[in-house]
């Protein structure tokens, strides 16, 4: 059979009527696992990011606490969730205490443990981050962000009258 100007030449690549839809299927399977990557490395950054903002609540919670009256627990606490950009936490997730010099918990009300205070740990406790993969739906639970810093000024001054405070807020 002679050729024409008018035929392609196929190079020995002719078409079989069995595989006109084989190169939709195949993209429909790669596609399909190069999308759950996709989307799970997103998941995984919106994780990460989640980590690194509880992180720095607790620093902001901390350091707060660390100057404000002990008194204004919920007005430090809401102060702190301004910072961040978490929008989902509520104020039972953040816990502030107070220490002495060998770590132990004190209670800040007591005048007595007011002047003991050498510490304030700001930790976030239980805070839920669900995952936004639609086939795969599960919610984690995030414990253990922790800050210990010195304790400053605890919303007392040092001129004045003794008993002074500041409010926060």
């Amino acid at each position: 059979m002679s050729r024409t100007c008018h035929q392609k030449p196929s190079f020995g690549l002719k078409k079989k009527p069995q595989q006109l839809g084989l190169a939709t299927v195949e993209f429909a399977v790669v596609g399909l696992v190069f999308f759950i990557v996709l989307f799970s490395l997103f998941e995984v950054g919106r994780v990460m990011f989640t980590l690194n903002q509880l992180t720095n609540l607790s620093r902001a919670t901390a350091r707060l606490a660390a100057v404000c009256p002990v008194s204004e627990h919920d007005i430090i606490k809401q102060a702190a969730k301004e910072v961040s950009v978490l929008s989902h936490i509520s104020n039972d997730v953040l816990h502030i205490t107070y220490l002495d010099s060998d770590m132990n918990e004190l209670d800040a009300t007591l005048d007595s443990d007011f002047y003991d205070i050498r510490f304030v740990q700001a930790e976030i406790v239980n805070f839920e981050h669900r995952i936004l993969i639609p086939v795969y739906q599960k919610t984690f639970r995030f414990n253990g962000f922790k800050t210990i810093i010195n304790s400053e000024s605890l919303g007392v001054l040092p001129i004045a009258e003794p008993d002074a405070t500041f409010t926060c807020g």
